[in-house]
């Protein structure tokens, strides 16, 4: 199989949604709350992207969803499109696996920092299903917060 490369369409398709998608995840919690969940969802997307592209796979680059500004989180997500068969599992392990792990790579540095810049306060009873945290995110609070 031959290389893809993007065509202008693709890159203008691309900016045009991340834009957006950058818009109204600000509208929704601000430029650093921006900042860590597009870093964090495009480091995933171009995780499978580079997967794909390795190999020799063809992708659309990622297309960011954005979220009508009512929504909290001001983003619906993102995806790539594959535009080839997969030729065997290996690949397709390969190709849905690199976007977590590039994902996590990005996120726990990015919780470290959110954590670090954190202040800690009392907090208020409240009444409801308590669901926990992870161990990871207990850990690092414990070793960051104290």
């Amino acid at each position: 199989m031959e290389t893809h490369k993007p065509d202008i369409r693709n890159w203008v398709v691309f900016f045009l949604l991340l834009g957006g998608t950058v818009f109204t995840t600000v509208l929704a919690g601000g430029a650093l709350f921006s900042l860590s969940l597009l870093l964090i969802l495009g480091t995933h997307e171009f995780g499978h992207y580079w997967a794909s592209r390795r190999n020799h796979v063809r992708a659309t680059l990622p297309y960011f969803i954005p979220a009508p500004p009512v929504f909290i989180a001001g983003t619906f997500g993102a995806f790539i499109q594959i535009r080839d068969r997969i030729p065997d599992r290996r690949v397709l392990m390969e190709i849905g696996a690199a976007g977590p792990i590039a994902g996590f790579v990005v996120a726990v540095p990015t919780l470290i920092l959110g954590l670090s810049l954190s202040q800690t306060t009392e907090t208020l009873p409240v009444q409801g299903i308590n669901f926990g945290s992870s161990i990871l995110l207990s850990f690092l609070s414990e070793m960051i917060l104290g």
